[in-house]
């Protein structure tokens, strides 16, 4: 835990709220933090002066007083708008009350008769494409331009001495150029396994890893039969000093479909979030030296408040630098292989004009019968809905001829 979720603590822990575990964890965790003994101290100030001060008594009579107001308070009866509402709309309420139960009714059926003709499709693809994913937005990719990362806090000292002590390396490193190299390639393989089996020798070489890896299915017609073939997406991570040989070698393991390089240049980003920390440390700093010095429990409360705010502001720009590092540090290539047949190999014969039409009506009239039998048990299931609707719109027919 951090010393923020410690800090959180201290008000339990001195009204003996926390469990024997977690007051074993909290007390270890303020023998060793400064920091959180400060906080501690200063709640228990705050809580001390709070019990020692003292009451001012009330005025003469007033309890009496306010009995006696609390006796003549007369509870007021709601008027009764609702009713005289419901009394003049009374037919039009009813009617989109009932419009609304027969939608909300309905939409449940409607999705199941589009999800089942959707899934009687006959050459329908088991997985999208991921190229067009790609090129149209590139979710994953607008994610790490983002760089928008919440890791978890650090503790505020060793968090301190690392920054320090972090900061002349990081002046050397920001006489390069900050780049987050990334690429994209499709591949169409004959024998899918021998690809794979290419492409992890290759990461093995250039010292890379394979950070995720799906595979589906995905069919294809060929002569009037129905193929399937595998479809592997993979990503990535290679030093970026390797990245540029390591794509040229990707390339050669298929028959290349797509393919894409990208760079995102954050030197200007990366040095502005340094800069911003070096200035947030010295004002650290100076917040601690106004602790020392502070007298009164409402000043060191003060203090104490921006100082935490100080601290948190570092601990996000620090966690987005090391997060930065990481994605310069290691480059990411999409990769996506693709299984095709192989031309060389003979195809089966042709089954027939005739054949191919047989299977097609009966496809369509199989189609037919199941989405018949859909409407069938939607309406059968609607039923205890729509025959107390189909008595209260009778009802209010029959009020609404009376009025007249």
């Amino acid at each position: 835990m951090s010393c923020q979720q410690y800090n959180k603590q201290i008000s339990q822990y001195l009204a003996d709220a926390l469990s024997a575990d977690e007051s074993a964890a909290f007390e270890a965790h303020i023998e060793q933090c400064q920091h959180c003994q400060r906080a501690l101290q200063t709640e228990k100030a705050v809580a001390e002066q709070l019990v020692n001060m003292p009451l001012k008594p009330l005025p003469n009579g007033y309890s009496a007083e306010l009995s006696a107001r609390l006796a003549n308070v007369k509870p007021q009866r709601p008027v009764g708008s609702a009713a005289k509402l419901f009394k003049h709309h009374k037919k039009w309420l009813i009617a989109i009350a009932a419009c609304l139960i027969v939608a909300v009714s309905i939409m449940p059926l409607l999705d199941d008769i589009w999800y089942e003709m959707t899934d009687r499709a006959v050459y329908e693809e088991a997985a999208p494409e991921y190229g067009e994913g790609m090129v149209g937005g590139g979710n994953e990719m607008a994610e790490a331009k983002q760089m928008d990362y919440n890791e978890e806090a650090f503790d505020n000292d060793s968090t301190v001495e690392m920054s320090r002590d972090a900061a002349p390396q990081l002046a050397d490193d920001l006489q390069a150029r900050k780049l987050i190299k990334r690429g994209a390639i499709e591949l169409s393989v004959v024998d899918y396994d021998s690809a794979l089996d290419n492409i992890k020798s290759l990461i093995g070489q250039y010292n890379g890893y394979v950070e995720n890896s799906t595979v589906s299915r995905y069919q294809n017609n060929a002569n009037s039969r129905v193929v399937y073939y595998r479809k592997g997406h993979m990503v990535l991570r290679i030093p970026s000093e390797q990245f540029e040989a390591a794509f040229a070698q990707l390339l050669k393991v298929g028959e290349v479909s797509f393919q894409e390089q990208a760079s995102d240049d954050l030197t200007d980003v990366y040095r502005d979030t340094v800069n911003e920390v070096k200035n947030l440390e010295v004002r650290e700093t100076a917040l601690r030296k106004i602790m020392e010095q502070a007298e009164t429990v409402e000043d060191i409360i003060t203090v104490e408040a921006e100082l935490s705010r100080v601290r948190g502001q570092i601990n996000d720009l620090t966690g987005n630098l090391q997060q930065w590092d990481r994605l310069i540090d290691m480059s990411t290539i999409q990769l996506t292989i693709s299984e095709q047949p192989d031309d060389a190999v003979v195809q089966p014969i042709d089954d027939g004009l005739w054949s191919r039409a047989q299977r097609a009506f009966v496809g369509s009239l199989n189609g037919l019968i199941h989405f018949l039998e859909d409407i069938f048990v939607g309406i059968v299931g609607l039923l205890p809905i729509v025959i107390p609707l189909l008595v209260i719109i009778v009802i209010a027919l029959v009020m609404w001829r009376k009025k007249k």
